[in-house]
């Protein structure tokens, strides 16, 4: 019965503290598409990732 509270517990600790940072990145600044190269628009519209390997 104790370690069943325990889990519980952590598990709710967790579940709050990812709630926690998810609305933290929910309000990140986000770039419009408008000022984004033009390489990185077309990857993102064809589905390559080829933008990801400059960084």
């Amino acid at each position: 019965m104790k370690k069943n509270l325990k889990f519980l517990f952590i598990c709710f600790i967790f579940l709050i503290s990812f709630n926690v940072f998810s609305d933290g990145m929910i309000f990140a600044k986000k770039v419009p598409l408008e000022e984004l190269p033009e390489t990185v628009e077309s990857d993102m519209r064809n589905g390559t990732m080829g933008y990801l390997s400059n960084q």
